[in-house]
């Protein structure tokens, strides 16, 4: 229910979300945010609003791929 994500080094670079090969905007449903560590990374936090009892792919990829 309602998974959260954290990608380690993702970089400074928008994300597009895949939800069983669909693709899922940027909204109500799902939300993300960069974190810049002090180490000079940046980590990605995704959020997406969903309930499901069977296994999902989720997918994080740079926006434009």
């Amino acid at each position: 229910v309602n998974p959260a994500f954290i990608v380690k080094n993702w970089g400074d670079r928008p994300t597009t979300l895949k939800l069983d090969g669909n693709r899922i905007r940027r909204g109500r449903t799902f939300r993300y945010g960069l974190r810049k560590n002090l180490d000079g990374t940046t980590d990605l936090i995704g959020w997406v609003k969903t309930t499901s009892k069977n296994a999902l792919r989720i997918s994080f990829s740079p926006a434009g791929d």
